[in-house]
């Protein structure tokens, strides 16, 4: 088992690349920077491609088979961001 960790940015749809089989354990502001880290098998699996999305507090979230993974802040705290993952097809 390994930890990951993989900065976020502050954009409404982002897409990684992440080793297969790693979950969402947290999502934090460190420092400045958004961050999403993930537990899982040893990081010499395959990679799979997979999509988060970012909300703002108080905004409509459309899509009922997202799946909520944590909530960062800026650095000022004045936004807040709810992250999400979309399920592959």
């Amino acid at each position: 088992m390994s930890t990951r960790r993989t900065v976020l940015k502050w954009l409404p749809v982002m897409t990684f690349d992440m080793p297969a089989g790693h979950v969402v354990i947290t999502v934090e502001t460190q420092g400045d920077v958004p961050c999403m880290w993930t537990l899982g098998p040893d990081c010499a699996e395959p990679s799979t491609r997979r999509e988060f999305v970012a909300f703002g507090t108080g905004h409509p979230i459309d899509d009922e088979d997202l799946v909520y993974v944590g909530t960062a802040h800026d650095i000022a705290g004045a936004l807040v961001f709810h992250i999400f993952e979309r399920p592959p097809l």
